[in-house]
């Protein structure tokens, strides 16, 4: 009985310290610090939450819809655009000289106008032939 009672206060202990510890997930998207971010590259999630004016906490999907303009200009070290996928009223994405090799992320960003790659780390730029409103388009080494 008391190795049971002990059990229960465990168990009890462990759910509540993983509630604290924020260690559940949704589909709305976490914050920093966390396995599951919406941003792995700890440079995109940085400018995102200036963007948003969202300095700590979790950041929700549905608060990136507001975004239009995104710029990762010459951060020098952002290698990573997974997540930006999730910026779907985005019009405008300059992510000049950077190290991003894989711009597959972007690909389904069809509101894009306007569209920078300059110095990265490009290699094939065709998973973006799809953004048929992009006007304005530079890729250079």
């Amino acid at each position: 009985m008391v190795r049971l009672r002990l059990l229960v206060i465990g168990v009890t202990l462990l759910t509540l310290a993983l509630i604290a510890c924020g260690g559940s997930s949704d589909s709305t998207g976490e914050g920093s610090g966390s396995s599951g971010s919406i941003f792995p590259d700890e440079y995109v999630e940085e400018k995102i939450r200036l963007n948003l004016k969202q300095p700590d906490g979790r950041i929700l999907v549905e608060s990136l819809g507001q975004l239009t303009e995104f710029s990762l200009a010459l951060d020098l070290f952002v290698e990573d655009l997974t997540g930006l996928e999730r910026l779907v009223n985005l019009t405008d994405l300059d992510i000049t000289q950077n190290k991003v090799s894989d711009i597959a992320p972007i690909a389904g960003l069809t509101t894009l106008t306007k569209l920078n790659l300059t110095q990265n780390d490009l290699v094939d730029i065709s998973s973006v032939a799809g953004l048929t409103n992009v006007t304005f388009f530079w890729a250079q080494d």
